[in-house]
């Protein structure tokens, strides 16, 4: 069967693509769909976001795009194998003919899915130490300038400033405006803790912000802004959500409190309590000083009724006429051994004249001749006398020496160590004595002795 050309409808590409665009678009309309970011790409000049949803039980692909101002809005910041659910409408791309899915909308999948990350992101941080309590600093207790970090036109805001202005009006104020939801939330709030870092003598920071889910929330859980008030160099308070909740920067921040009126409450004096203590010293103070006054006072008098001070001329006078008398004693005291040592010199000096000095000169050289001559006849007479003693000395030693008893036919005994032997006790037999006589020595060896207390002839 042949068909014509009129009875064929033919289409240009671009027309056709234009139709299945319309179809896309009307017919399926916006949708929710669920799925895990893959291949996720941020354009960095545009900020256009470029990702597929994966879906693992079916295997499938959908390519999506979210476009910048879509992206400042999302709840979630995107990332790889996160599951989320985006909302949206399917389009054809013409240029390439690519179905493509438009993201408007992005959500996390289900609280368990927060719940785990923020479990993962705590052990974590848990495990490097950020939440170790030695590492956190004490807020001072009168501070002078405070700063904030939070959404400006929150009712968070305006919570605490109304608190400081009524406990601690005192304070400087300083608040950085941030984004406290968002996928953009974390960065912007991480930029705020570094202006407030910033400001000279600051004493610390509140990081914080009003009740929420835990999306809503999911700002503070953020790796970067906990690690941030890690790295801040002024103590952070953590005053996020109520009571109950509980975010990463809790666990960071060096105090928690439950909320952003609590962070206010907890962080400065209340001025009134301040005024009543010190209303209390100035009390104090002001009766230790009329004490210390009166009894001051009860001294002068006493002091002043005394005689010393009814005619203080009659101690002068006294103590001037103990000085004249001391001066006089001085001045004699001076005098005496003065005159007794220029006395002295006097006597001295007369004895060193020329003629008396030749006299005292002549004399001690008759006086040297006189004991020269005394020692020359005195010397012969004093040798003779130490020659005879040492004659009958040496008479003595010969007689009474080992030589002159060895020459009369005895002999020394000695051990072979050379100790002399004095009794036959110290010979056993067998034992190798020497024998000194007066003429050369022998080497003997003991075959028997005789004991002083054994009988006369018994042998051992």
């Amino acid at each position: 069967m042949n068909v014509s050309r009129e009875e064929v409808q033919v289409y240009t590409v671009r027309e056709l693509s234009q139709w299945i665009k319309d179809l896309l678009e009307t017919d399926i309309g916006r949708v929710w769909v669920e799925g895990e970011i893959s291949g996720l790409k941020v354009h960095a000049r545009s900020g256009h976001a470029y990702f597929s949803l994966r879906d693992e039980e079916a295997d499938a692909l959908l390519n999506c795009v979210a476009w910048a101002s879509s992206v400042r809005r999302f709840r979630v910041e995107p990332r790889d194998g996160l599951r989320v659910r985006v909302q949206g409408y399917v389009s054809l791309w013409e240029p390439r003919g690519n179905c493509q899915f438009y993201v408007d909308r992005m959500v996390l999948a289900g609280e368990g899915e927060l719940h785990r990350a923020f479990l993962e992101l705590k052990a974590k941080l848990d495990e490097e130490g950020l939440f170790d309590p030695d590492r956190k600093r004490p807020l001072p207790r009168y501070p002078r300038r405070i700063g904030i970090a939070t959404a400006p036109d929150g009712a968070a805001l305006r919570d605490m400033l109304a608190i400081l202005e009524s406990r601690w009006p005192v304070a400087e104020v300083f608040v950085a405006p941030a984004l406290v939801q968002g996928p953009t939330a974390a960065g912007s709030l991480v930029r705020a803790l570094g202006l407030l870092q910033k400001v000279p003598e600051l004493d610390f920071i509140i990081l914080g912000r009003g009740g929420g889910s835990l999306e809503d929330l999911w700002a503070f859980n953020e790796e970067k802004l906990a690690r941030a008030v890690a790295r801040s160099t002024v103590p952070v308070v953590s005053a996020v959500g109520h009571e109950v909740d509980f975010t990463i920067t809790d666990f960071v921040a060096d105090v928690r409190a439950a909320t952003p009126t609590h962070a206010a409450e907890l962080s400065t004096p209340n001025h009134a309590d301040v005024e009543q203590t010190l209303s209390r010293a100035r009390q104090r103070l002001r009766r230790c000083l009329l004490d210390a006054t009166g009894q001051k006072r009860e001294q002068l008098r006493r002091l002043a009724g005394s005689r010393a001070f009814l005619r203080p001329e009659t101690r002068v006078q006294r103590e001037q006429l103990r000085l004249d008398r001391l001066a006089d004693r001085l001045k004699d005291a001076l005098a005496a051994p003065t005159e007794q040592a220029r006395e002295r010199l006097r006597r001295l000096s007369s004895h060193l004249t020329a003629d008396r000095l030749l006299l005292r000169i002549q004399d001690s050289a008759r006086a040297r001749q006189r004991v020269e001559e005394r020692w020359r006849r005195c010397l012969p007479e004093r040798m003779g006398d130490h020659r005879r003693r040492l004659d009958v000395a040496a008479a003595a030693l010969r007689i009474l020496g080992p030589t002159s008893v060895l020459e009369r036919g005895y002999g020394i005994i000695r051990n072979p160590d050379g100790t002399v032997l004095r009794s036959a006790a110290d010979a056993p037999v067998g034992t190798q004595v020497e024998v000194r006589l007066a003429a050369g020595e022998l080497e003997c060896r003991v075959e028997a002795r005789t004991l002083p207390e054994e009988k006369k002839g018994s042998a051992t």
